[in-house]
């Protein structure tokens, strides 16, 4: 009770000292404020971190949080009202990027609201992948996709921990928050094609086909070239511009577009998604594809 007292006694100071609202804090952070606070003779020497914890999360804006993912759990202590991407970023405050449908929703691509939240931390670098043949095409999308299990809970929302082909970020860029902060995400032309590669993080086949028709209704708004240089680079082993193709052309892109992205057409039939049930095939695009489109 004595402590309690002294912590509601500097209480003003206390939130003067820690500042503008809307932060978080990983525990070192936290002890380091902790310290700093201590030493500025807000709060005595006697006082220790689970005391003030405790009695500010009661009476203050601070709150702690766990982020529970089954391989490890995230501790972050937050300060005021903060917008899930903030918190989440600081998973991996350097390396780690917003993409699939968190991207998506962010550029405006869908009108769904997403239930999940999707941050991506790329791998360190694999060997290429060996030869390919129809046959390891067709029984790798005739059974059912891999997904994640590192899947955390915050709020209403799921918060999906991806562990990405390395890429060296490629396609992130920094986009604000309503705060002033910034966190990482993938850019349009980046989405596009992480929607057609893991088309389950964003929705299923047919919310990717609604995302591909509205990059295409924003005017200039989606680059073919920066698509075709991102592929070149990703260097996938299947043959994905095939489905992008397929999906630019039903989205309405130019005949230029189409006529770009068929000219790279592989000798392999392909597919848009796995799985798929009573498929439907694109003779145009060697694809076959959920009958849904």
């Amino acid at each position: 009770m004595a402590r309690a007292k002294i912590i509601e006694k500097k209480q003003k100071e206390l939130e003067a000292a820690i500042g503008i609202p809307s932060q978080v804090f990983t525990p070192q952070e936290f002890r380091k404020l902790f310290k700093q606070l201590h030493e500025s003779f807000i709060l005595p020497a006697a006082l220790n971190q689970k005391s003030f914890v405790e009695f500010m999360s009661e009476h203050s804006m601070l709150n702690k949080v766990d982020l529970d993912f089954p391989w490890r759990k995230f501790p972050r202590f937050i300060w005021g009202k903060v917008d899930p991407l903030k918190l989440i970023q600081t998973l991996e405050a350097n390396k780690g990027y917003f993409s699939h449908f968190t991207a998506a929703k962010y550029h405006g691509l869908t009108l769904q609201v997403p239930k999940s939240i999707f941050f991506n931390v790329e791998q360190s670098p694999k060997p290429p992948g060996s030869g390919l043949s129809q046959l390891t095409i067709d029984r790798a999308f005739k059974s059912k996709p891999r997904e994640t299990k590192q899947i955390a809970s915050y709020e209403d929302k799921r918060v999906v921990f991806l562990m990405g082909k390395q890429t060296s970020n490629l396609g992130v860029m920094d986009v604000e928050l309503k705060d002033g902060s910034s966190v990482k995400m993938t850019d349009i032309e980046r989405t596009l094609i992480d929607s057609v590669t893991r088309p389950q993080y964003c929705g299923g086949p047919h919310e990717v086909g609604n995302i591909y028709k509205e990059a295409i209704k924003g005017e200039g708004q989606i680059s073919i070239n920066k698509i075709r240089m991102y592929l070149k680079k990703l260097n996938y082993i299947y043959p994905f511009h095939q489905a992008i193709g397929f999906l630019l052309e039903r989205a309405g892109a130019n005949s230029k577009i189409i006529d770009i992205m068929q000219s790279e057409l592989s000798d392999f039939d392909f597919y848009f998604g796995h799985k798929i049930p009573d498929p439907e095939y694109s003779k145009r695009w060697r694809l076959y594809f959920p009958k849904s489109l």
